[in-house]
């Protein structure tokens, strides 16, 4: 069975890790999502996806919504 991985960090403006923003991984094909939450490094990890085409959203209290289609 074939799978994939989806990792990365986040940072603000000043390059320093943003720890607690919720990360939702969603497959567009299936809708089906993995929510996550970045961890004291601002790193997440979505593991065990379907090969496909993905939407990620970061959101945090305070900050604007981010979107990244189509990944």
């Amino acid at each position: 069975v074939e799978r994939a991985s989806l990792v990365g960090n986040i940072t603000d403006k000043s390059g320093a890790a943003m720890v607690g923003v919720e990360v939702t991984v969603t497959n567009v094909a299936t809708n089906t999502a993995q929510r996550l939450v970045t961890d004291d490094a601002g790193a997440y990890s979505a593991v065990n996806l379907i090969p496909g085409v993905y939407t990620v959203q970061a959101s945090k209290a305070g900050f604007r919504n981010v979107v990244f289609k189509d990944y």
